[in-house]
């Protein structure tokens, strides 16, 4: 009687067991394809710049929407590209929507500079809450390297995955926060950020 007991103990110990490893390999699946890269085919190049013609973001086919170059007193400080879907409509891409954003730099900047800059651009956005975001804003800050010629810093955004920075296609930090992935992001897509004119040609207008 006690050996039958201890059997029955024992397989229950077995199968609970394996359930839990079943569901910890999924997990972890699930986990390696959230941080699958985006992925970039087909080329396109204007002006000496030369960006994908699409970006695969967690499955989704992503085209090149706009091109924009940012100056500063005549000279190319970088060049930006977006994609986002094509039957979205531009006066929606800062909603909850895929989004891929690329900026390839044509001069050195320092880490310092980069901070200096976003928190510049962020602080004259109404909408943005230094205190609410102060955790990300910090992490954020945290991450920046600084980048030369050639180098390139882009960001992805999914609405399951949340917003990922890269600088070279590595990744640097994640953010699962939707709210501050628009704040983010807003420094060139919204009417607080670096230009109208930029912001007009980055979305395809």
């Amino acid at each position: 009687m006690k050996r039958r007991r201890r059997s029955k103990i024992f397989r229950k110990g077995v199968a609970i067991g394996l359930t839990l490893l079943a569901a910890a390999l999924a997990q972890e699946s699930v986990s390696a394809e959230n941080k699958e890269p985006p992925v970039a085919y087909g080329e396109k190049c204007d002006s000496g710049d030369c960006f994908p013609q699409n970006i695969r973001l967690k499955g989704k086919v992503l085209p090149l929407r706009g091109e924009a170059i940012f100056r500063y007193y005549g000279f190319r400080m970088y060049t930006a590209a977006l994609y986002y879907p094509e039957e979205v409509n531009k006066g929606e891409v800062l909603g909850n929507i895929p989004k891929y954003l690329a900026l390839k730099y044509h001069r050195s900047f320092s880490a310092q500079d980069l901070k200096d800059n976003t928190e510049t651009i962020l602080k004259k956005n109404p909408t943005f809450d230094s205190e609410r975001f102060g955790v990300e804003l910090a992490n954020l800050m945290e991450s920046y390297k600084g980048v030369s010629e050639g180098d390139s810093y882009s960001v992805s955004y999914d609405p399951e995955d949340g917003m990922r920075l890269f600088l070279n296609g590595s990744e640097q930090i994640h953010f699962a926060s939707a709210d501050f992935a628009k704040m983010y992001l807003g420094i060139w897509l919204s009417q607080w950020g670096v230009g109208e004119d930029f912001r007009n040609k980055l979305l395809g207008s």
